[in-house]
């Protein structure tokens, strides 16, 4: 794996900067010399992962072979919840270039072009499964409920700014 171009500490620094300082990302960009797209990348992984979201993705095994069902579930959590590609990538730590492919191939293809691949990968061979310890299932139910809890408050939290929206146009 390559060696990530910016430390964990210069990430969380950038991040702050935004954060508490409630500066934009053009000038965090400009303060730390790069370009605004990995600050709004790394501020919407804090946002969604807090700090663990900011270290190395090379863990996050970019390698990984993602199955028709979850794509498909990633393009429609983005379309339901009005996100960007940027804002999804976060949300499941994969890299937005690959949320952007899949966007520009169900587009063209539709969903067919997702179960289409399944079938092109039959000749490869099967993972072994493993069987979860107790331990990793009750920590995976309860990742699970956090997440569930998250997205259940993130979406009360728009619908309360798309109402406010509204009675501010009633009134301005």
């Amino acid at each position: 794996m390559g060696k990530e171009k910016y430390s964990f500490e210069i990430k969380l620094a950038v991040v702050r900067y935004v954060l508490e300082g409630r500066h934009t990302y053009r000038q965090a960009a400009e303060k730390y010399g790069m370009s605004q797209y990995p600050v709004e990348k790394w501020v919407n992984l804090y946002r969604y992962h807090g700090e663990d979201g900011l270290k190395s993705r090379n863990r996050w095994n970019r390698q990984q072979c993602f199955t028709s069902k979850f794509k498909l579930s990633v393009l429609e959590y983005m379309e339901e919840n009005h996100l960007s590609y940027t804002q999804t990538a976060a949300v499941f730590c994969i890299d937005v270039v690959t949320v952007s492919k899949w966007a520009k191939l169900y587009q063209e293809k539709g969903a067919q072009a997702f179960l289409k691949e399944k079938s092109a990968m039959k000749g490869l061979p099967e993972r072994k499964s493993e069987k979860p310890s107790t331990q990793e299932m009750k920590q995976l139910q309860e990742e699970n409920l956090r997440l569930r809890m998250e997205n259940a408050y993130l979406k009360k939290l728009n619908a309360l700014i798309r109402e406010k929206g509204k009675s501010a146009k009633k009134n301005g």
